[in-house]
C-alpha cells in the first residue's frame, strides 16, 4: 500500500466531509466507461469461504450493481436506507460497499461518517466514484467537483 492510499484510508474512516485526496488521482483516468460494462468486461471475482461462481457471482453482482445505482450521486445514506432503496440487506450493502473500494471493483472512494451522536453507533455512506467511471449524467454534484 502507498502512503497516499494509506492517508486517504485515514480520511475516510475519520469521516471528513470534504473530498478525499484521492479524487485527484481519478480525474486523469481514461477512458471513461460504464461500470456495468466495466464489471461485464473484467468479471472481477467474489471471494470468501463459502463463494461459490455458479449460485453467487449473478446476485453478487446484481446487489453491487444496485448499491453503486444508489449511490452513484454522491448522497449521504445509512445502510438502513440504502436497504430500503434497493431491497438488499444491510450486511450485504456494507459488504458490497467495501467491494467498490477494491482496484477490481473499480477503486471507488466509499466515505463514512457519523450520523447524529457519535456514541449511537449510526454511521451513513457516500460514493465518490471514480473518474474512470463517470459521464456527463452520473457526474456527482459536491461542491468543489467537476
Amino acid at each position: 500500500m502507498t502512503a497516499a492510499k494509506g492517508k486517504v484510508g485515514a480520511a475516510v474512516r475519520r469521516g471528513d466531509s470534504a473530498p478525499s485526496p484521492q479524487l485527484a488521482l481519478f480525474e486523469a483516468l481514461a477512458p471513461r466507461q460504464d461500470f456495468e460494462q466495466y464489471l461485464s468486461s473484467v468479471k472481477p471475482e467474489f471471494n470468501g469461504p463459502s463463494y461459490s461462481p455458479s449460485h453467487d457471482a449473478a446476485r453478487l453482482t446484481g446487489q453491487l450493481l444496485r448499491i453503486y445505482e444508489c449511490q452513484k450521486d454522491a448522497s449521504w445514506r445509512t445502510l438502513q436506507e440504502i436497504a430500503q432503496r434497493t431491497g438488499d440487506p444491510e450486511a450485504s450493502i456494507s459488504a458490497q460497499l467495501r467491494h467498490l473500494r477494491k482496484e477490481r471493483f473499480g477503486s471507488h472512494v466509499v466515505e463514512r461518517r457519523p450520523r447524529g451522536d457519535r456514541s449511537a453507533g449510526l454511521f451513513e455512506y457516500r460514493l465518490l466514484i471514480n473518474r474512470a467511471f463517470t459521464h456527463e449524467e452520473t457526474q456527482d454534484q459536491t461542491p468543489g467537483r467537476s
